[in-house]
């Protein structure tokens, strides 16, 4: 898997997969044009986890209603 991220301005940015998907990242305190990095990584940390929830009710022959994976987190006050 390859991925980058390419600066749009200001605290914004496009993160794009190998596969073309793009995603953009804004890091001002508003974000009003996308998620910021760190939500990312959160939700993808929720996705991840859902894929394999899946996965294993998949293999187990259970049948799936509805699914939701929440996660709480708090970033650091400083660097």
């Amino acid at each position: 898997m390859i991925a980058h991220s390419e600066w749009k301005h200001g605290r914004i940015f496009d993160g794009v997969s190998q596969s073309g998907h793009t995603v953009r990242f804004d890091a001002t305190p508003a974000h009003s044009e996308g998620p910021s990095p760190m939500e990312a990584v959160l939700m993808a940390l929720c996705g991840c986890t859902s894929v394999d929830v899946v996965s294993i009710l998949e293999k187990k022959r259970q049948t799936l209603t509805s699914l939701r994976v929440s996660a709480t987190a708090e970033q650091a006050s400083e660097p």
